[in-house]
C-alpha cells in the first residue's frame, strides 16, 4: 500500500564529496556539520520536528517538507542560514572538510510506502542536483551554496509572499535526462543576509532533533530494469 502526498523537496548535495583529499573520517565530519547546520536552519524557520523528513543520501540530504509548510521560508530563512553556517565552518576547515552545496527547491506530489518515497517530482529534485548547469554555476563562483528554485516552487512563493531575495535570482535552465527545467538561481550567502539579519526565535530552542531517515528515497530509475 502507498499514499500520495503533496510536499516540498529541498535537496542539498556536497560538492566534491569523492575528491581524493576526502577520507572516511573527514566525510563523517562533513556529514555531522551539514546535519547540524541544516537542522538549525530548519528550526530557525520555525519548522516543527515531524514536519520535515530528512533522507540521508551519503553525500547529501533530501528534506521532504509537509505541504502546509511555507516554501518561501526555505528561500528566505533556511537556505541563507545554512549558507552562513557553512561560511563560518569553511573559514577554519581544511580542504578535506570544506562544505559547499548545490541545492534545489521543488514542489509536487510523491508516493510513500514502507520503503520510502518515489515519484517523478522527487526524482526530478534529485536529478537537478546533478544538472551540469548547476555544477558549472557552482564551479564558476566562490559561493558556499547555490540554490535553484523550479518554476513550480517559485509559483508557490509568488502567490503568497515574494521572497526577500527575489532580486538576487537569475533565470536559467537545468538539464535532467531529456528534460529541460526552467529555474531561478541564487548564490549564497549574499551581502544582504549577514548572520544578524536572519529571522530567529526569541527563545532558546529545546525541541528534539528533527527525524532522520536513513533508508534511501527511491529514484525513478530504481523501478526500471
Amino acid at each position: 500500500m502507498h499514499t500520495l502526498v503533496r510536499g516540498t523537496f529541498f535537496g542539498v548535495d556536497v560538492v566534491g564529496s569523492t575528491a581524493p583529499v576526502r577520507t572516511d573520517r573527514s566525510l563523517l565530519t562533513v556529514r555531522r556539520v551539514l546535519y547540524d547546520a541544516l537542522e538549525h536552519a530548519l528550526r530557525r524557520a520555525g519548522f516543527q520536528p515531524g514536519a520535515c523528513d530528512l533522507l540521508d543520501r551519503g553525500d547529501g540530504i533530501m528534506c521532504v517538507l509537509a505541504a502546509e509548510l511555507e516554501p518561501g521560508l526555505v528561500v528566505d530563512v533556511v537556505a541563507p542560514a545554512l549558507a552562513v553556517a557553512l561560511r563560518g565552518h569553511n573559514r577554519s576547515a581544511g580542504p578535506a572538510e570544506e562544505i559547499r552545496l548545490r541545492a534545489v527547491l521543488h514542489t509536487g506530489v510523491t508516493a510513500v510506502d514502507s520503503r520510502g518515497y518515489i515519484g517523478k517530482d522527487i526524482s526530478l529534485a534529485f536529478g537537478l542536483l546533478d544538472a551540469p548547469e548547476l555544477r558549472r554555476a557552482m564551479a564558476e563562483g566562490s559561493a558556499d551554496l547555490v540554490l535553484a528554485v523550479t518554476d513550480e516552487a517559485w509559483a508557490r512563493l509568488s502567490t503568497r509572499q515574494p521572497p526577500a531575495l527575489q532580486d538576487e535570482f537569475v533565470h536559467a535552465v537545468l538539464s535532467y535526462r531529456d528534460r529541460s527545467t526552467p529555474v531561478r538561481i541564487v548564490a549564497l550567502p549574499t551581502h544582504s543576509h549577514a548572520v544578524d539579519q536572519l529571522p530567529r526565535s526569541a527563545h532558546r530552542d529545546t525541541r528534539p532533533p528533527l527525524p532522520r531517515t536513513t533508508r534511501p528515497a527511491l529514484r525513478d530509475e530504481d523501478t526500471t530494469s
